[in-house]
């Protein structure tokens, strides 16, 4: 498997991690005093907003799907779905971000929409990472030379992800405060 697969990879279990420890949060405050750290929570929505939004994405888009479609045009629909999908994503953070602040305002049934939006966003993301593994990563594998997958290796290795390369739980916690300028 090219290195570069491996640091895409890498990312969507990040980020998998990311969206499954805010829908834990908000399903646990569910079934007791509805509280929460917010100030956490929105580190998480920090995190993917700058990363898989702002950086793995694009980076797919540019590099990925543009060799990809380089190399197989038939693939145009398959590259379009993965941008529609990505669009998609961009919607569910905004959700996201609305029902937490809800949430927090203590608007009435604001948390019930961030749990919901929060799962939707989880089945979403594992739905999209299968599409694109299934119908795209396993052409790229064949119909790439080294030198493509060298290109997307160094634009994902220059996109340094914090989450994607730590090894612990602590790290993790540490990398996620210092998105938010919190005490390590």
């Amino acid at each position: 498997m090219p290195n570069a697969i491996r640091m895409m990879k890498d990312r969507q279990k990040a980020m998998f991690s990311v969206l499954l420890a805010f829908r834990t949060i908000a399903r646990r405050a569910m079934r007791s005093d509805g509280k929460a750290d917010f100030t956490h929570l929105k580190s998480l929505l920090e995190y993917l907003d700058r990363f898989p939004e702002k950086l793995h994405q694009p980076n797919e888009e540019r590099y990925l799907f543009k060799a990809v479609l380089s190399r197989d045009p038939g693939l145009s629909r398959v590259v379009a779905r993965a941008q529609r999908d990505h669009a998609a994503s961009k919607g569910y953070l905004v959700r996201l971000r609305a029902a937490l602040k809800d949430w927090e305002d203590g608007v009435e049934g604001g948390l019930a929409q961030t749990a919901i939006v929060a799962d939707d966003y989880v089945r979403f993301a594992r739905r999209h990472a299968r599409i694109e593994e299934r119908d795209l990563l396993s052409v790229a594998r064949n119909v790439l030379g080294q030198a493509e997958w060298a290109d997307i290796e160094r634009v994902f290795g220059a996109a340094a992800d914090p989450l994607a390369v730590s090894k612990s739980r602590q790290e993790c916690t540490t990398a996620i405060r210092k998105l938010s300028n919190l005490p390590a």
